[in-house]
């Protein structure tokens, strides 16, 4: 389980083999070896968890944990720190989400209370990436564009899908969902 949790880690923050050893404080070999399933890491394995800022159990086991990426308000866009995570939380027994789709979400942290009614100051927000699919009226969602992300909830009221922002004060304005908008899904909201 160790050697496919720290490929999986690897892979998520886009680190070459290199990179990563020298973030474990070990040498490239020795992760290889680790990867093959030569030698177990075990040893090291408190070791790794303190420097990949990940539990043991997580290292080891079942523990599903999703990447805090960014913190968000109702204001102006944010932007997702997809390499230099804040923190983890873990998602292991939240209703719905299994582990095959733990692997594709994140967090946010609500800052504020921009968000009130629907989110307070400490709300953490799951996100699946790339959910388009599964997206309905209604539904608030994580939209990317060039200038960052926004949270929104999702509009098909006029049979074309648009997006409105969380700001009751502009909650009447509609924005079009263009080709170029990437939106992921809030699939869970847990309140502080």
């Amino acid at each position: 389980m160790l050697a496919k949790r720290l490929e999986e880690l690897r892979l998520r923050w886009g680190l070459k083999k290199k990179d990563m050893a020298r973030k474990l404080g070990i040498s490239i070999p020795y992760l290889s070896e680790i990867v093959t399933g030569k030698k177990t890491g075990m040893r090291k394995i408190v070791d790794f968890a303190e420097r990949l800022g990940v539990s043991v159990e997580w290292l080891t086991g079942d523990q599903v944990l999703a990447p805090v990426v960014g913190e968000v308000s109702a204001g102006g866009p944010f932007q997702l720190r997809e390499n230099s995570y804040l923190e983890f939380f873990d998602i292991t027994n939240l209703p719905g989400i299994t582990k095959q789709t733990g692997l594709r979400c994140y967090a946010l942290r609500v800052r504020g209370n921009s968000l009130i009614p629907f989110h307070k100051d400490g709300d953490i927000l799951i996100v699946e990436k790339q959910s388009r699919e599964k997206i309905r009226h209604g539904d608030m969602v994580i939209c990317h564009r060039e200038e960052g992300s926004y949270v929104r909830s999702y509009d098909l009221r006029n049979c074309l899908p648009s997006l409105r922002p969380l700001d009751l004060s502009r909650y009447q304005e509609s924005e079009p969902l263009t080709a170029s908008t990437t939106i992921d899904k809030i699939v869970f909201a847990i309140s502080s």
